[in-house]
């Protein structure tokens, strides 16, 4: 049984058939715009951890589109991409100028822990002249309440067994 990092040995309830804490949800945010001007950043997709949860980003995914090349291109050296945790750059994802995990792929986990109140976006910048027209991005993880702040709110199974 896998769990989240940091609740190993906390007293959580955890699901007996996929091992996350009883109380656990997801979160899948995501966006596809048109690309910002050259210059301008982008929030593509952002989540804010509730007050009182804890939780992890597990997965992120990139898209773009350009007119001349469709969406088959991974180098994209005219745009930053970056995940931020309250503002804050988050290394190794700080600053990408590459399609790292492409749309609908998820083969590449990563597992961040995230506490209350975190915010967690998937932002791009534009560094320079481009065909890409349109920009997307997916952030996918999840939260569960903290036991810190007393017992669990729910009860049941996050993965959805009945």
């Amino acid at each position: 049984m896998v769990r989240p990092a940091g609740v190993q040995n906390s007293g959580v309830n955890f699901c007996a058939i996929c091992g996350s804490p009883a109380d656990a949800g997801w979160f899948d945010e995501s966006s596809i715009q048109p690309a910002p001007a050259e210059g301008d950043e982008l929030v593509l997709a952002r989540y804010q951890i509730p007050q009182e949860y804890c939780g992890q980003l597990m997965y992120f995914s990139q898209y773009i589109f350009s007119a001349s090349e469709g969406s088959r291109s991974l180098h994209t050296p005219e745009f930053e991409w970056s995940i931020r945790v309250d503002g804050r750059r988050l290394a190794p994802y700080a600053s990408m100028d590459h399609i790292v995990n492409p749309w609908g792929i998820h083969g590449f986990p990563i597992h961040l822990r995230l506490n209350g109140d975190n915010e967690v976006q998937f932002v791009i910048r534009r560094l320079g002249n481009s065909s890409i027209t349109h920009v997307g991005g997916r952030l996918m993880g999840r939260y569960w309440y903290n036991e810190v702040y007393g017992g669990p709110e729910t009860s049941g199974h996050s993965c959805g067994f009945r």
